[in-house]
């Protein structure tokens, strides 16, 4: 009797108060009695390959629209988005930002699901948190005895501070950061080294457990028509820019082909390591060709964001250098847009 009235207690207070004013810790410590982690009502059973997205924003929504083979769940560490997801009838799992005990939430859905994509982790959070995601799926994956096929979503950003135009290829060298201003506020080369870390994570993952296998995508800056209009109301409102980017590139990664590319690599269970590049053009053509109108003047480039258009120029993924990102490898296995 008394496990029940705390069970009708439990489910009064979920539905008088709104699920955003109950804590992250108050969820957990209910989860033996309510099963409010998952939401069942979703439409892809059919499907036999089980995936778990980690993180959902804009790749993640395309790998939604356009899924027609994964049996996906997704996971959040966000009360408002779980709400937002299983709305519109997606399998959503509610966990916790950072590790509590074992995991045991987070180690679960890694264990039931056969692919796991950690998507828009870095587009989301910190370049920090977006490591220790990948040190998770390590200790979540470590001691599964089951085939499983992690793609991780990077960043060309890995490949450091190039600022000349050179064309860069999956094997490319990471370019330190020579930087006379002392008073950064954002250490590229450091960003660069900790993604490097984490798709070293994943690497090793794979090497001290053969049943799993891995994939790692570096776009450049994530790209469709809800960031187009956005970025272009942004420019066309900061509209002074620096001369010195005019020839710079800029490499768009368009969100749907990402997920066309991901379906291509699981369908054909492909592995490695992988640029994926949708439209390179020089800043102008690009700014050009969007009939945005720039103010450009003859200053010195900001040390910190160099050669970004990004709106959010601090975020790890915001590509800030000079470079054109060679992407003949995903055509070679034979993948197209």
């Amino acid at each position: 009797m008394i496990k029940i009235f705390f069970i009708l207690q439990y489910i009064s207070m979920i539905y008088c108060f709104n699920i955003q004013m109950i804590s992250r810790k108050s969820l957990i410590s209910i989860s033996p009695f309510l099963n409010i982690y998952s939401n069942d009502k979703y439409t892809n059973d059919k499907y036999t390959n089980k995936c778990l997205l980690i993180s959902c924003k804009d790749i993640g929504k395309s790998i939604i629209n356009t899924n027609d083979y994964l049996n996906l769940t997704i996971t959040t560490t966000k009360p408002k988005r779980y709400d937002e997801l299983i709305k519109d009838n997606i399998k959503t799992v509610l966990i916790p930002q950072m590790e509590i005990n074992n995991d045991e939430i987070f180690r679960e859905e890694c264990n039931k699901n056969d692919i796991i994509i950690v998507c828009d982790t870095m587009s989301i959070f910190s370049i920090h948190t977006y490591y220790r995601t990948c040190e998770r799926l390590y200790n979540a994956l470590k001691n599964k005895q089951t085939k499983t096929q992690v793609i991780l979503i990077s960043n060309i950003n890995y490949y450091g501070c190039y600022l000349n135009g050179e064309i860069i290829n999956e094997n490319s060298e990471i370019k330190p950061l020579i930087n006379k201003n002392k008073n950064w506020k954002i250490n590229n080369y450091n960003n660069a080294l900790i993604i490097k870390n984490s798709e070293d994570k994943i690497k090793e993952l794979s090497n001290i457990n053969n049943y799993i296998s891995y994939s790692i995508i570096r776009p450049g800056f994530i790209w469709n028509e809800e960031i187009k209009t956005n970025i272009i109301k942004y420019l066309n409102e900061n509209n002074n820019l620096c001369s010195k980017i005019r020839n710079g590139y800029i490499n768009l990664s368009y969100t749907d082909d990402i997920a066309n590319f991901i379906k291509f690599l699981i369908k054909n269970k492909i592995n490695g390591i992988y640029n994926i590049i949708t439209h390179t053009y020089k800043n102008k053509d690009f700014l050009k060709n969007n009939n945005i109108k720039i103010n450009w003047i003859d200053n010195e480039l900001d040390s910190d964001y160099f050669y970004s258009l990004d709106i959010n120029k601090d975020k790890p993924n915001s590509q800030r250098f000079n470079m054109k990102i060679d992407c003949n490898k995903i055509y070679s296995i034979g993948y197209r847009k």
